[in-house]
This record gives C-alpha cells, sequence and structure tokens, in this order.
C-alpha cells in the first residue's frame, strides 16, 4: 500500500509539472514592442491563444528591476495593445536609456522585451 501511494504521489507531481510548463507560455502567441529603439512612444502588443484565462501586468522596468511605470493589469485579451509615451508612474519623463517590457502571467511566468531610448 505504501509503495502505491508513493507512485500516486509521483504521478501526481510530474503531471502538475508539465501543466504548469505548458500553462506558463502556451497560451502567449505574440509579444512585440515596436519600435526599438524608440524615440517618443512605442507600442506593445500581446496575442494569447484563448482570452480570459489568465491575470497579467505588464510594466516598464529598469535593468535593476525597478518598476517605472504599470501598463496594464487584468485579464487577458486575444489580442492587446499599448503605448508607452515615456512616462513612469509619477509623470517623469524617462530619459534614453534601456528599458524593460515585463509581461508578468499569473504570478508564475514572465517574459520582458529590451526596449531602448535612444534621444
Amino acid at each position: 500500500m505504501k509503495k502505491l501511494t508513493v507512485i500516486v504521489v509521483l504521478v501526481a507531481t510530474m503531471l502538475l509539472a508539465v501543466g504548469l510548463a505548458f500553462a506558463k507560455d502556451d497560451n502567449l502567441v505574440a509579444f512585440e514592442v515596436s519600435p526599438n529603439p524608440m524615440d517618443k512612444d512605442c507600442t506593445i502588443s500581446l496575442a494569447f491563444r484563448t482570452p480570459g484565462i489568465a491575470t497579467i501586468t505588464v510594466n516598464i522596468e529598469t535593468k535593476a528591476g525597478e518598476v517605472i511605470r504599470t501598463i496594464y493589469t487584468g485579464v487577458n485579451s486575444k489580442t492587446m495593445q499599448f503605448d508607452w509615451d515615456r512616462f513612469g508612474g509619477s509623470g517623469v519623463y524617462q530619459p534614453a536609456g534601456e528599458y524593460f517590457v515585463a509581461l508578468h502571467y499569473n504570478t508564475r511566468y514572465t517574459s520582458t522585451k529590451k526596449t531602448l531610448i535612444l534621444k
């Protein structure tokens, strides 16, 4: 009986691991930032296979991971598009440099795209 319990636990753990591996990025079809590099603003485009199954957050972050601005928090749609005008959450116009658009997906998975501001 102990062996059967151990086997059931192992199989359940393996199935959970496989499910999480597919869940983390199987739904995300496209993640683009354009233009890149940018000057005054950029457009962040997202596409998902299935709408409404994930809570996402789109942040603009520094190289050190500091959140400059949260662009969106909510449930995903099939296609989504956001504009970033170089302003941070506190209303400060961001200087030239390297920034990251971070997509946080159901708090388990993060995908990032680097963007450069030239001027």
